[in-house]
């Protein structure tokens, strides 16, 4: 259910066009209402919340879960310049691209507490990323939220799950607007001056779970993340409220 009880359901044809449909995936979107379009046209002034509000934000968000889902995963491979267009023509703002010390590159689309990743590798990097390789386009991976990556992980260990240690990385954060306005500027840019996001990640091994790669994910500078100006979607979406994962096993999924 979507904000304020509107929850007019869609298929997001982006998600699941051309060949990204391993597993098939749906989403719902609001329809735009005049407040709506009153925020699309007078977008807020860029956030200022400190990294303190912003957590407690998410905290109160995911109250009462004992790992909140945080985000979704889509692999477009060497095809990210594609999936941006898409996912802009589907009405997203778009995060200009990202770049992370891993060496795959992003896009994301910021809602209240979730977002949705495209994530790829750049052409001709054939050592960057082999768990991206060696999956299929689509839906590749779903994310929980955690406070401490390395004691979830651990957590899960002691379950029977095969997850790994958290791995500490990051990504310099261009916070113009959105992807439009970055590719459009002429402006000099100075990487070295834009802050990193950090992000601590606990994964489970490939093939774990037949819906792409499960892990949970810690935010050190959430701030940068969920910023104010880049949840203004034209569409009008709000949230990712739902993932469902189709299968043609039921009992081997589960």
């Amino acid at each position: 259910m979507l904000g304020n009880g509107l929850q007019a359901r869609e298929r997001l044809p982006g998600l699941c066009a051309r060949n990204w449909t391993t597993p098939t995936c749906t989403g719902k979107l609001i329809r735009p209402t005049d407040e709506s379009l009153a925020v699309i046209q007078n977008p807020p002034e860029p956030s200022r919340s400190p990294a303190g509000a912003v957590q407690a934000a998410l905290d109160a968000a995911g109250s009462g879960k004992r790992f909140p889902f945080d985000h979704a995963v889509i692999n477009v491979r060497d095809a990210l310049d594609e999936g941006l267009r898409t996912f802009s023509r589907l009405g997203f703002l778009v995060t200009p691209r990202g770049f992370h010390t891993l060496g795959s590159i992003n896009h994301l689309m910021i809602f209240g507490t979730t977002y949705l990743e495209l994530i790829g590798f750049p052409a001709g990097t054939p050592s960057v990323r082999a768990e991206l390789r060696a999956a299929s386009p689509g839906l590749n991976g779903l994310v929980f939220r955690s406070r401490n990556a390395q004691a979830s992980g651990e957590e899960a260990r002691a379950r029977g799950a095969p997850v790994g240690d958290a791995q500490q990385f990051s990504r310099p954060v261009d916070l113009r607007v959105d992807a439009a306005q970055a590719l459009a500027s002429s402006a000099p840019v100075d990487v070295a001056s834009w802050p990193d996001a950090v992000f601590r990640t606990a994964r489970a091994e490939p093939g774990f779970g037949p819906g792409g790669r499960l892990y949970f994910c810690e935010h050190l500078t959430p701030e940068l993340v969920w910023r104010d100006e880049w949840r203004a979607h034209p569409n009008a979406a709000i949230e990712l409220s739902r993932v469902t994962v189709e299968s043609n096993d039921l009992q081997k999924t589960a």
